[in-house]
């Protein structure tokens, strides 16, 4: 469950730019991030099956949450989690000046979970990043958590909202 206080983010570019039309005479700000993710993050907008972020003047990056279902042609389960975490680590680990912990399994009500935590350089800010990669069949679950490096050991919000994640 996504905090009340997050904004959803429509799945089309359309969406999106009618979203930050709408709220741009009440909420310029909030207006702009909008804007900015057609700008600078198209390909999240079609790419992630939910996405939202919680709005604070100021803030970059907006902690921000992003869902994706994987299909596969190859059944994971938890037995594959290791391969998976490694996997995706060693993606993660490609940006020049990142640093990326080693996988771990945690245990979601949903179903057991490899958990990825990274920070990225980019420009004078380091972004924090939690990627959670929940193996169902032909399905792999990606549930990413987005926030300035600093403050992502103070997010708790983040294991929280994943503790609800369910099977759709």
């Amino acid at each position: 469950m996504i905090p009340s206080t997050w904004h959803l983010v429509p799945r089309t570019v359309a969406g999106v730019k009618a979203k930050a039309k709408a709220v741009k005479k009440t909420n310029p700000g909030l207006a702009t991030a909008f804007t900015n993710l057609v700008t600078y993050e198209p390909e999240n907008i079609t790419g992630f099956t939910l996405q939202a972020f919680l709005y604070s003047a100021g803030a970059y990056p907006e902690p921000e949450v992003l869902v994706n279902a994987v299909k596969t042609s190859k059944s994971y389960g938890a037995k594959d989690l290791t391969t998976l975490g490694d996997y995706f680590a060693n993606e993660m680990s490609g940006t020049k000046g990142s640093k990326v912990t080693v996988p771990k399994t945690v245990t979601l009500p949903a179903a057991k979970a490899s958990l990825i935590e990274s920070t990225v350089p980019d420009g004078d800010v380091t972004i924090g990043r939690e990627l959670y990669l929940i193996p169902d069949g032909k399905r792999v679950f990606e549930i990413e958590f987005v926030i300035d490096a600093s403050y992502l050991s103070k997010a708790t919000i983040f294991d929280s909202i994943a503790r609800t994640f369910q099977f759709a």
